[in-house]
């Protein structure tokens, strides 16, 4: 019970943390896209986050119970993210390679990606932190 409560809340931290990290972004990253764009992009940065954080609660609170495992699925869900924006950016880019493109192309893998490590890092440092504190006490 303590186990889901402090994945519960966990998961309540690093989804706040992820809307705090999207909001920073894209106040002080630059954007490349017109005011719609802009504005879309944020909504969908938004709606990940939350997303992530759910999925991120659900796959490390069920393996928390054991370190290794713990900690292959934190690596795992920190690669996924990385492995979609790079399939993104190299199928954009082998359309049009131009700096300009790359610029935009870098900005914006940025705003994806921060959010989204930041839930899972938060989560992460949250659970390992209760469960190893919960082994020393019992």
């Amino acid at each position: 019970m303590r186990l889901f409560l402090l994945t519960v809340l966990a998961g309540v931290i690093s989804i706040a943390a992820g809307i705090g990290v999207v909001i920073l972004t894209s106040q002080y990253l630059p954007s490349y896209d017109d005011a719609a764009g802009r504005g879309l992009g944020e909504v969908y940065r938004l709606a990940s986050a939350v997303t992530y954080g759910v999925v991120v609660m659900v796959v490390l609170g069920g393996t928390a119970r054991s370190e290794r495992a713990f900690r292959i699925a934190m690596l795992a869900l920190l690669i996924a993210p990385a492995c979609l924006v790079l399939f993104g950016v190299l199928s954009d880019l082998t359309r049009r390679a131009d700096l300009y493109a790359l610029k935009r192309q870098f900005s914006s893998a940025v705003q994806v990606l921060l959010p989204l490590w930041t839930v899972v890092l938060v989560q992460w440092f949250i659970l390992r932190w209760g469960v190893n504190r919960r082994k020393v006490a019992g």
